[in-house]
């Protein structure tokens, strides 16, 4: 499934968007382009690369016409001996020069002429020797005149302090002031790990400023071209949000930190950090880019643990980059340098077969990704074989590094453009979806509220699982069920009322109309049954009324500290001989004589009392109750347990319901309102207790209390 993009993105990759954002890449597509081919072609490039321009310039001396070249494997030649050396041919001498030499890591020496031609009024200017390739480790300068005499030594490089260089510029610089009319030996011995295919400059002072603009109107483009596309893709990543712009961005930054180090740009800065960071820089700017682009490449085409060969592919590689960015740091050498050139070759073709692999799977985006891969590593491979002297040195091959860098910017940042154009149809599309599936759940809902004001409780709303609005429709549901309870219970109140109340409505009528008609006399024994009667009435308004306040929230608690085990205590001892006259025994086990409590004591002594009741009323003679008392943590636990009867499996949920009796005749006999159980819970719960029911083991009912612990400092 694609990644989505950022809460909020959605709404903002509108269509119109979308193609304004297309136009911006178009945009920088043709500034990149135009970058590119300004570095290949326009400007004094052309010239400079293919004709000897900068000698025309009448220059006051004249070179030899060869540069000759040695390779010291033996490493058994220094100045002293450098008439020794046996020097072969290496190429033809100009102006300017692209020194093709072969890789190695032997010390070179580089040999021509240069005699003087200045007019006999005028001072010898100046001659200049620049190298164009800046990370040369050292470059050392001897010039001898016709007697041999050494006139001139200087010193040069990337591992060269700034102190110690001649000239304080990045690229490898050396000056001369020939003697007037005189033929000049001059030497070059240059030690590096890296290619020494590179351009050489012998130059006057104008000609020395006009190369070093030119050369930096060259850098100017890519670095540019670089930092316009990194602020356009970081602008558009707020709006996205998507992991591939990070890995974007990491791999751009230090393909540019790696290239400014090839360009000279930052070797202080380097040296300032440390030795291994300073030699190893551009292969550790190199790796890493890498590795960003290995993940971005995962990130950006969605490769997961299901695309089993092309995510181990990516897996591989990153692990084989790190151990090989491991070792040159910390066993760098000549071998490990050449190690990691090959990682990155491997690395590169790892993804392009990922790509290509996904690309023939029919992924567009694919088939985009591996177009834009593609630029830099091609052109980074023509450069990198022309320094190694195998391709012939011109103005395309000369700059392809920061050619391909900017395409590859480019080009990269328009397949992410693409990826967000598919993550934007996918979130439309879902967007869609679920807006014509909240669209069909909000229509059953309206329909069950539509029922429901009806009066058609019943309604069964169809839940799907895992819906958006699966929790609206089981809260809307239970609603129902609740409004369908409360309408079963005010159903079953009424005819429970009704019924209680028609009893002794019906003993006074029948007892008045036999009265009136003479029937029945009006004497002690009939007005003591009428008595009970209107008792009966008054007691079942007065539980009423109690059940009511209570439930409503309006009942006044006076509450207080107060010893719970003294409460129960003395209403028991109140019970108790009413308990003998029935033959029923009961028994107090008090275990903390201290059980505090924050209550109000009339309550809790209305509560204990209703308990009391009810085991009187309804327990059979002989009998017994045990009630226990106990504290444990920070909980008042009081059990009642009485003997035979008991009630029903059934009946044990409805114990509490207002009204309920299991046995009817037997409970109006008794006297009861089917009230007290019920007030009993609304006193308990309005305390922040519980009031539970289960079978006792004595063959009755068991009645848990539970009340917490007062822990304030009145309890002490």
């Amino acid at each position: 499934m694609p990644n989505k993009i950022a809460p909020g993105a959605a709404s903002s990759l509108d269509p119109s968007r979308s193609m304004s954002w297309m136009g911006l890449h178009i945009v920088f597509l043709v500034l990149g382009l135009w970058g590119s081919l300004y570095l290949t072609y326009y400007g004094p490039v052309k010239k400079a690369y293919e004709t000897d321009s900068l000698g025309a310039h009448h220059a006051a001396f004249e070179l030899g016409s060869s540069i000759y070249g040695f390779v010291d494997e033996q490493l058994q030649y220094s100045v002293e001996n450098a008439n020794n050396i046996p020097f072969e041919t290496l190429q033809s001498l100009t102006h300017f020069n692209w020194l093709q030499l072969k890789m190695t890591n032997k010390p070179v020496w580089l040999k021509f002429t240069l005699t003087d031609k200045t007019e006999s009024e005028k001072t010898p200017e100046w001659i200049y020797f620049e190298f164009g390739f800046p990370i040369i480790n050292q470059i050392e300068m001897f010039v001898f005149n016709e007697q041999g005499y050494s006139i001139h030594h200087s010193i040069a490089g990337d591992e060269v302090n700034a102190e110690a260089k001649e000239l304080p510029l990045i690229l490898p610089t050396f000056k001369l002031k020939p003697e007037k009319g005189q033929a000049h030996t001059v030497y070059f011995r240059i030690e590096s790990d890296s290619f020494l295919a590179t351009p050489f400059f012998i130059t006057t002072t104008d000609q020395l400023l006009y190369v070093t603009n030119w050369q930096r109107s060259l850098i100017t483009p890519f670095y540019g071209m670089i930092l316009i596309m990194l602020f356009y893709n970081f602008f558009t990543y707020t709006f996205v949000r998507h992991k591939s712009y990070l890995y974007y961005f990491g791999h751009i930054v230090f393909l540019v930190l790696y290239q400014a180090v090839m360009d000279g740009f930052i070797h202080e800065t380097l040296l300032k950090i440390g030795d291994v960071i300073y030699l190893r820089g551009p292969v550790v700017f190199a790796g890493f880019a890498n590795i960003c682009a290995m993940n971005f490449t995962r990130h950006l085409l969605d490769i997961s643990p299901k695309q089993k060969w092309e995510y181990r592919v990516i897996n591989v590689s990153i692990v084989i980059l790190i151990v090989g960015l491991l070792l040159e740091l910390f066993f760098h050498n000549w071998f490990s340098s050449m190690a990691m050139i090959a990682i990155y070759a491997i690395n590169g073709l790892a993804i392009i077969s990922v790509a290509s692999r996904l690309a023939l799977k029919g992924s567009r985006l694919a088939g985009y990704f591996l177009f834009a891969w593609a630029t830099y590593p091609i052109l980074s491979t023509a450069y990198g074989l022309t320094m190694m002297g195998v391709i012939e040195p011109n103005s395309l091959s000369a700059h392809a590094p920061r050619i391909g860098g900017i395409l590859e910017t480019i080009f990269l940042s328009v397949a992410l453009g693409y990826r967000v154009e598919i993550m934007r149809r996918a979130n439309l599309s879902l967007q869609k979806e679920i807006n014509q599936k909240l669209e069909q759940e909000m229509l059953a809902i309206s329909k069950g509220v539509e029922s429901l004001a009806q009066g058609t409780l019943d309604y069964k709303l169809a839940i799907n699982e895992g819906s958006m609005l699966e929790h609206v429709a089981r809260d809307f549901q239970r609603l129902a069920n609740a409004l369908q309870k409360t309408e079963q219970e005010r159903s079953v109140w009424l005819s429970d009322i009704s019924h209680e109340l028609r009893t002794p409505i019906t003993v006074f009528k029948a007892s008045i109309e036999s009265i009136q008609d003479g029937v029945l006399e009006v004497n002690e024994t009939t007005l003591a049954r009428l008595h009970k009667e209107a008792c009966r009435l008054e007691q079942l308004a007065h539980d009423l009324h109690e059940l009511n306040i209570c439930e409503n929230g309006s009942f006044h608690f006076a509450l207080k500290s107060i010893n719970v085990a003294e409460v129960l205590a003395h209403e028991v001892e109140f019970f108790r001989p009413l308990f003998n006259e029935h033959d029923i025994k009961i028994h107090l086990h008090i275990r903390n004589a201290k059980a505090m409590v924050k209550a109000d004591e009339k309550r809790l002594a209305q509560l204990f009392a209703n308990l009391l009741n009810n085991t009187l009323r309804y327990t059979d003679a002989p009998g017994e109750l045990h009630i226990h008392l106990a504290v444990a943590q920070h909980i008042v636990k009081i059990d009642w347990e009485d003997s035979a009867p008991g009630v029903n499996e059934t009946d044990f949920p409805h114990l509490f319901d207002r009204l309920f009796r299991g046995d009817k005749s037997r409970a109006r006999e008794s006297g009861g309102s089917g009230l007290g159980l019920s007030i009993c819970r609304a006193i308990a719960e309005a305390h922040l207790g519980t009031l539970e029911a289960a079978p006792s083991p004595l063959g009755g009912l068991t009645f848990s209390l539970r009340l917490p612990v007062d822990i304030s400092p009145e309890s002490k």
